[in-house]
């Protein structure tokens, strides 16, 4: 399974999703498809998995969280409550 940072990944807050270009969490083209990452908060240093949910067209992954608790998680960058909006990392195919 693999580990990255949210260091290396974009946050966006209204969709509450982190992505990334393949190319820059260093995925080789041609490599195995992973059905499962985990996502390590450079924060908090929590890990959290996420399960592969969706393969577009084009290639990009998409996966969601499977921890219930991050659907109720208020952001550390504003009060912000996000209702039952799970969490999502999108790594795109470049």
């Amino acid at each position: 399974m693999q580990t990255f940072s949210t260091k290396q990944f974009s946050w966006d807050n209204t969709s509450r999703t982190f992505s990334a270009e393949a190319s820059e969490l260093q995925i080789k083209p041609g490599a195995s498809i992973p059905v499962v990452i985990e996502l390590q908060s450079h924060i908090t240093n929590r890990v959290e998995s996420f399960e592969l949910e969706t393969i577009l067209e084009d290639g990009t992954l998409q996966f969601k969280s499977q921890n219930p608790d991050l659907a109720v998680v208020k952001s550390h960058q504003s009060s912000q409550t996000w209702g039952n909006k799970p969490v999502r990392v999108v790594i795109f195919n470049d």
